[in-house]
């Protein structure tokens, strides 16, 4: 994965839910255009996925849980991305959605949300 493409490889791996996507980035602000992909990421794929979880999609947590493996085993940079946005997202909205999260998360992405989880417990 190249993280000078990963946000678009999100947006066309959820073209079935465009017009959602395309309302997070509005909800994003105008800054949103040019923003970082960290920014992308913490301000349209972790509310996107609050709301998969919400909704119980089970298709599509597969789906985007199976991209964040591919990204947990990427290089650094790309796998930064997991970690710092939406894995760290992930353990501070509560032990109930970790938990509903954790159900789909392959082996290293639970690997490294285990990780972050003990490091933001003994800040």
């Amino acid at each position: 994965m190249d993280i000078n493409n990963l946000y678009q490889d999100f947006v066309n791996l959820f073209q079935d839910d465009k017009e959602t996507i395309l309302k997070l980035e509005e909800t994003a602000g105008k800054d949103f255009i040019e923003s970082l992909v960290y920014v992308e990421y913490g301000q349209v794929v972790v509310p996107y996925l609050v709301n998969l979880i919400e909704n119980e999609n089970e298709e599509k947590l597969k789906r985007i849980f199976c991209f964040f493996e591919k990204m947990s085993l990427s290089n650094d940079d790309v796998a930064g991305v997991l970690d710092y946005e939406v894995l760290e997202s992930i353990c501070d909205k509560g032990n109930l959605f970790k938990e509903k999260c954790k159900k789909y998360m392959g082996p290293n992405t639970l690997a490294c949300c285990n990780r972050i989880e003990k490091y933001m417990v003994s800040k």
